[in-house]
Formats: structure tokens, sequence, C-alpha cells
């Protein structure tokens, strides 16, 4: 039997008064916001700077970390209208 181990996500405490900054890798957004595939969210991020989604990304090495709260704010500024 095999057990599947989840990383928590990275959650980095701010100073008194500040919001809690919470980041995910590409797998764990994927899975957190369903509507995006790992997939889609590598595309993004290789097009983020003619996207905007240099916003909610921060590389830490060769790491790749999405600021959660940052992406759901680009994801509301790029609705469009149906």
């Amino acid at each position: 039997m095999s057990t599947q181990h989840m990383r928590p996500h990275v959650t980095i405490n701010c100073e008194e008064g500040e919001s809690i900054m919470s980041f995910s890798t590409v797998k764990q957004a994927s899975q957190k916001f369903p509507a995006f595939s790992e997939n889609s969210l590598r595309w993004i991020i290789f097009n983020s700077k003619l996207n905007g989604a240099t916003s909610f990304i921060r590389k830490v090495g060769r790491k790749i970390l999405i600021d959660d709260d940052a992406f759901v704010s680009w994801i509301n500024e790029h609705k469009e209208a149906a």
C-alpha cells in the first residue's frame, strides 16, 4: 500500500499589523484551483511578462512559488465581459 504525502503550502508570518502570505507550488496551486491545470499554470508562468502574472510569481532558486492571494486578485483583474 502506497501513501501519498502532500507537502503543506508555505506560509510566511509577517510583522504585527501585516497580513500572512501563503505560497503554493505549481502542483499545489493546480489542486487548490482546479480550473487551472499544472500545464496551464506553467504556460501562464512562462508568459508572465506578457500577461502580468509576475505579480503573483516568486522564484526562490529554481523553485517557483505562487502567492495564492495575489493569484486570485490577478484572476479577478482579468475577467472579461460575458
